[in-house]
C-alpha cells in the first residue's frame, strides 16, 4: 500500500491533497488437507485520489468541501475479474452555537459505474453543561454497496448473487461524557434501521448458502465506559449492551441474528523502562448462540528517535471463536514490525 499527502494552509484557508494505492493477494484454501480442491486466488486493487479545501471564518466557523473518486478491481480464479468506479463530493459546516455549544452539518453525494448513487446527510451538535459534563447527539444516513465477495463468491456450500442492491439505512446516537481529576465516563446509547441488508441464507442446513437483500433491521444499545489517567498512563473498562431486531424468517441465516448482546473488557496502556511501552486488552463476548470467549491482546513498543519497534500479540490464550457462523477466527498471532514517523 502507498499514501501520499500534500498540504498548504495560510491563516484563513487550508488545502489538501490526498492518493492512495492498495494491492493485496489472497490464496484460499477450503480444506487444508485436500490442496487443489476449490482453492481460491485473489488479486484485488484500490485506488482513491481525494481534494480538500478549508475555511475558518470569524466566530469560529469553519466550512470544509472537497471531492475525489476512485476505483477497485479484482481478479479472481473464483470471483471472476470485474471492477468498479467511483466519485463523490461533500460539505461540511461546523458552527459554535454560543459560548458551550458547537453543531455541525454535511452532506455528500457519492456516484459508483455500478452501484447508482447516494446522498448522505448527517448532523452532530455538542453542549458543555458544565465544567465536567458534555452533552452530545447525532443523526446520519449510511450507504453501503455489496463486496465482490457478496457478488460473486462461490465454493461447495455458498453461492453468491450478483443482482443484489446496496444497503442502506439511518442512525442516530446520543451521550453524555464526564471529566475530573483524570477520570473520564461516558455513556452512549445509539439506534440504527437498515434497509435491504445482505445476508447469506438457506432453507434447509442440507442447502446451499446464497446471498440476498433480504430483511429490514433494528439495532439498538448503549455503550458504557470508565478510564483513568495517570500521566502516560490509562486504565479503561467498557461495556456494551445491543439488541438486533428483524423480520422472521422461514430461512437461516448467517449475519443478521448472529452477534454478542453483551460484552465487556479492560485496557491498560503505560510506559514501562526507558522509552518502552506496554498495552494490554482483555475482551468478553457471548454470543446469541450462547458461545464465549475471553480474548486477550497485547503488545509491546520502543521508541528509538523516529522509528518504534514493535511487538504485537492477538488472541493470546488461543481461544476458539467465530464472528460468522461456519468461519473460525484465528487462534494466537504474533506480528513484529517498525513504525516510521
Amino acid at each position: 500500500m502507498a499514501t501520499g499527502v500534500w498540504r498548504r494552509a495560510s491563516r484563513t484557508w487550508t488545502s489538501e491533497v490526498r492518493g492512495l494505492y492498495r494491492n493485496h493477494g489472497d490464496h484460499f484454501r477450503w480444506d487444508i488437507n485436500r490442496p487443489g480442491f476449490a482453492e481460491n486466488r485473489h488479486r484485488a486493487d484500490a485506488v482513491e485520489a481525494t481534494a480538500i479545501l478549508r475555511r475558518d471564518f470569524a466566530g469560529g466557523r469553519r466550512l470544509t468541501s472537497g471531492g475525489g473518486g476512485g476505483g477497485d478491481w479484482i481478479d479472481s480464479s473464483n470471483l471472476g475479474d470485474h471492477r468498479y468506479s467511483r466519485g463523490y463530493v461533500f460539505a461540511e459546516l461546523q458552527s459554535p452555537l454560543g459560548a458551550r455549544a458547537t453543531a455541525q452539518a454535511g452532506i455528500r453525494f457519492d456516484a459508483y459505474s455500478t452501484f447508482g448513487s447516494a446522498w448522505t446527510p448527517a448532523v452532530a451538535a455538542a453542549v458543555r453543561a458544565t465544567d465536567t459534563l458534555r452533552l452530545r447527539g447525532s443523526a446520519a444516513r449510511a450507504f453501503r454497496v455489496p463486496t465482490y465477495t457478496e457478488l460473486y463468491y462461490r465454493d461447495p456450500a455458498h453461492s453468491a448473487r450478483a443482482d443484489l442492491t446496496p444497503e442502506d439505512g439511518w442512525s442516530i446516537d446520543g451521550g453524555l461524557d464526564w471529566t475530573r481529576s483524570g477520570w473520564m465516563a461516558s455513556v452512549s446509547p445509539f439506534a440504527r434501521w437498515d434497509a435491504n441488508v445482505i445476508d447469506w441464507v438457506r432453507a434447509a442446513p442440507t442447502d446451499v448458502w446464497r446471498t440476498t437483500n433480504v430483511r429490514d433491521v433494528e439495532t439498538r444499545g448503549v455503550e458504557l465506559s470508565l478510564a483513568r489517567s495517570w500521566h502516560a498512563a490509562t486504565l479503561r473498562t467498557f461495556y456494551s449492551a445491543l439488541d438486533v431486531d428483524a423480520p422472521k424468517l422461514d430461512l437461516l441465516s448467517k449475519y443478521v441474528l448472529e452477534y454478542a448482546p453483551h460484552s465487556f473488557g479492560a485496557a491498560v496502556a503505560a510506559p514501562i523502562a526507558g522509552r518502552s511501552r506496554a498495552a494490554l486488552r482483555v475482551d468478553h463476548r457471548r454470543r446469541v448462540a450462547g458461545d464465549a470467549a475471553w480474548l486477550v491482546n497485547a503488545r509491546l513498543s520502543h521508541s528509538v528517535g523516529r522509528a518504534e519497534p514493535y511487538v504485537e500479540g492477538t488472541n493470546l490464550l488461543n481461544e476458539a471463536y467465530i464472528e460468522v457462523p461456519g468461519v473460525a477466527m484465528p487462534g494466537r498471532w504474533i506480528t513484529a514490525g517498525v513504525w516510521l514517523r
